[in-house]
């Protein structure tokens, strides 16, 4: 402090000398963060010295405004300085030895460690601690390419990604290339043909994410890895099928280029026919995403489409105008080739089922004919015949075995969760007796949990956001159907998708209101399915949040939701989560176990 303050005695009792502001200004360029904080800091003291906020005998006004500047230039330069920036990657000699002190340090685990789930779990503790691990660069960056190494080894290209990704937040390096790099690599791997397959199988999960994402250029790498692996594996098959999928890529990828430019037409001339055309088709029989896409379609050229989104749009409610719709789209479709005619397909097997509980005769015989043939086109318009139901009830899944829950009492739903075997997507574990969820490179986190309520029941899961933004949502059955509970599907924004064809963000469901990071909260879902009506009530923290009451059939799953292999609930998320508590009160009906019951879950983490 002497180098800034001086004093000196006057007349009336000691006084302030202070030097000019330009000196103080000419010290910034040259201090690290903290000691231009300090700088500012002493600043702003002699300001408020100055200005009698600190008692002092007497003040040289001029130069205590001189500095009020300085010290607000401090904070501001001070602050921006501040922001965390990466570091360089460490010189091989600092990697290897943060490699042989992490080896020294997890001896006894690695030596346990023998199988790929143990080997992924140990990896993911790697991953954590590089978290905290800020005080030595070179040991941070070996745990993360130690993970990277394992997620080489055992064929998991999540865990590898991920670890790339974690170290490209604190080192300076090209994370795209090496994820890529690391990702030819994986699938060279030489392999078992089993652990090849599933290899490509995950990298082509990759690619179809990528796509939805509209990141061709990572998905046509996940789709090169897939099918390297799929050729090692030596499956005729599922090389086809990745085939198949890279050159639909291809063209996805020159249709996307072409709405681009239809969408700059579009902002000057809202009612181009042909750019309309282009976006309308891309919406709707790409990412099936109706309600954007009908209105252009409705002012394009096409001459099948435009008419049957006309007569979408307006929302017939009487039985023959929805028949006759769901006719059109029929129609149309057949006139289409590939994955387009099945989303047509689908569009026209909603409207059947809108129109189902109230036709009668040939239009219900049409109907429900039609629907069984677009059954396996999608999960989300199967229909169960009468005869099918009493034939699920005598041989449900799971070989027919049913959770026993004594009558008003609730199942602890965590006890039949094993996140190994139960994992979709991203990676699960408990950890002092809460679920974690993590999300994996995709951005997603998904767990299976394998109970089918039959009936009406309750959930109630508490549950905390760790870090991060992004969904968390719930696959709920609600009788024969299924949909989606989304918290914060856009920030801020609830509510059930899908709903007759709308997205939560977008449909009677809608609701809004803050979900925090860090602080932990009670949902509860009341599911009340019955004849053709169905009813789902959410509350947050015993607050009403989202309610439906209406036809059972106009809750529906969104093709990003249906999850081949999955009969029951699910967690899905694209945060990290904590689930404290999973309980399942069933009101009427059975509780079907989808697999077999997991091990209680243990203290591993």
């Amino acid at each position: 402090m002497k180098r800034w303050i001086g004093w000196r005695r006057r007349d009336r009792g000691w006084a302030l000398r202070i030097r000019p502001m330009a000196t103080a200004l000419s010290q910034f360029p040259s201090r690290s963060p903290a000691g231009a904080g300090r700088l500012c800091l002493r600043c702003a003291v002699l300001g408020m010295v100055g200005m009698g906020w600190i008692g002092a005998a007497s003040w040289n006004w001029a130069g205590v405004l001189s500095y009020w500047p300085a010290s607000w230039m401090g904070i501001v330069w001070a602050g921006e300085s501040a922001k965390p920036t990466k570091q360089p990657v460490p010189a091989l000699d600092q990697i290897a030895r943060g490699e042989a002190m992490v080896r020294q340090t997890y001896q006894a685990e690695l030596a346990k460690a023998t199988g790929a789930a143990e080997k992924q779990q140990l990896a993911l503790k790697w991953i954590e601690e590089a978290a905290g691990t800020s005080d030595d660069p070179a040991a941070r960056f070996a745990l993360l390419k130690l993970a990277q190494q394992i997620g080489l080894e055992i064929g998991d290209p999540e865990l590898m990604l991920r670890a790339i990704d974690e170290a490209g937040k604190y080192f300076e390096f090209d994370v795209q290339s090496a994820k890529q790099a690391a990702l030819q690599k994986a699938a060279q791997q030489p392999r078992p043909s089993s652990q090849a397959k599933l290899f490509a199988e995950k990298c082509a999960a990759l690619m179809q994410q990528a796509i939805k994402q509209e990141n061709f250029a990572w998905a046509f790498e996940c789709g090169r890895a897939a099918y390297t692996a799929a050729k090692q594996a030596n499956d005729p098959a599922l090389v086809k099928a990745i085939v198949s999928q890279g050159q639909r890529l291809q063209a996805l990828q020159e249709e996307h280029e072409k709405v681009q430019a239809a969408l700059k037409i579009l902002a000057q001339q809202p009612d181009d026919p042909e750019a309309n055309r282009l976006v309308g088709r891309y919406l709707c029989l790409v990412q099936e995403n109706w309600a954007k896409g009908l209105p252009h379609l409705a002012r394009s050229n096409d001459p099948d489409l435009k008419p049957a989104a006309e007569k979408d749009l307006a929302q017939p409610t009487e039985v023959r105008g929805q028949i006759d719709l769901a006719d059109l789209w029929w129609e149309v479709a057949q006139k289409q080739a590939g994955p387009g005619k099945e989303v047509l397909l689908r569009r026209a097997a909603w409207w059947y089922r809108r129109a189902l509980p109230q036709a009668t005769g040939l239009d219900k015989t049409k109907a429900s004919v039609r629907l069984a043939e677009t059954s396996g086109k999608s999960e989300s318009e199967k229909t169960t015949p009468p005869s099918a139901k009493k034939t699920a009830k005598s041989s449900p899944p799971g070989g027919g075995k049913v959770l026993s829950i004594p009558e008003g009492a609730s199942a602890d739903l965590l006890k039949q969760i094993d996140p190994k075997k139960h994992r979709l997507t991203g990676e699960w574990l408990f950890r002092g007796g809460r679920l974690a969820g993590i999300p994996g490179p995709t951005g997603a986190a998904g767990l299976h949990i394998p109970v089918l309520p039959t009936g009406a029941y309750e959930l109630q899961i508490d549950f905390t956001r760790t870090s991060g933004e992004g969904m968390i949502g719930l696959l709920t059955p609600v009788g024969g159907q299924r949909c989606v509970v989304a918290l914060d599907c856009r920030p801020g924004v609830h509510g059930i998708d899908v709903v007759a064809g709308q997205r939560a963000d977008n449909n009677p469901t809608t609701s809004r209101g803050a979900i925090q990071t860090g602080r932990t909260y009670r949902l509860q879902i009341k599911v009340v399915p019955e004849e053709s009506e169905a009813s789902v009530t959410v509350s947050l923290d015993d607050r009403p949040l989202v309610f439906y009451r209406g036809p059972a059939q106009d809750l529906q799953l969104h093709k990003d939701f249906i999850i081949r292999g999955v009969t029951g609930m699910a967690l899905l998320s694209r945060c990290n989560v904590a689930i404290h508590s999973l309980e399942l009160r069933p009101r009427s009906g059975r509780v079907l176990l989808t697999d077999e019951p997991a091990p209680k879950p243990g203290k591993k983490e």
